[in-house]
């Protein structure tokens, strides 16, 4: 695993976040944060709030973290949150593209929501939507979904 790209601006963050069972013993942690910095904590010094894991023959990562608006203008952010999309996908980084869906000039979340209506266009067998086939392999199919999102948060 390149954990440089999962976290490599990483710290101890401080925030609101929901307390659950450690799961250091089966994980890699990639992230805690600091209880002092928040009321209600019962993890202590070790609250892990983002790791990675494989599963069989796939890949899981989670962060708690993005639950305020601001976070998704933060560069350290978008890179942790797009190296955990790459690493799922067993990927160091993205084909050049672009996420700008509309043609407005503007990456924002309304491109997220049109390339994701698109895609679900063509898997019910609803009007083609030829940007549903981001990677340009044929086919609208999962990796293109999964290849568009990684781009939006990469910023590609």
């Amino acid at each position: 695993m390149h954990i440089g790209i999962v976290s490599s601006s990483l710290g101890n963050f401080g925030g609101d976040v929901c307390d659950s069972s450690n799961p250091r013993a089966n994980v890699q942690v990639l992230a805690t944060v600091d209880e002092s910095t928040y009321s209600g904590g019962t993890m202590g010094t070790d609250h892990p709030i983002a790791w990675c894991h494989v599963v069989d023959l796939g890949r899981s990562w989670y962060t708690a973290m993005g639950h305020s608006a601001g976070n998704y203008s933060d560069p350290v952010f978008l890179e942790h949150l797009s190296g955990g999309i790459l690493w799922a996908l067993g990927r160091d980084a993205l084909a050049p593209c672009t996420v700008d869906q509309n043609c407005d000039g503007l990456v924002d979340p309304d491109d997220l929501a049109d390339f994701i209506a698109c895609f679900f266009e063509n898997a019910g067998g609803g009007a083609v939507c030829a940007a549903a086939d981001f990677n340009r392999d044929g086919g609208a199919d999962p990796d293109d979904l999964a290849d568009y999102i990684a781009a939006f948060f990469a910023g590609c």
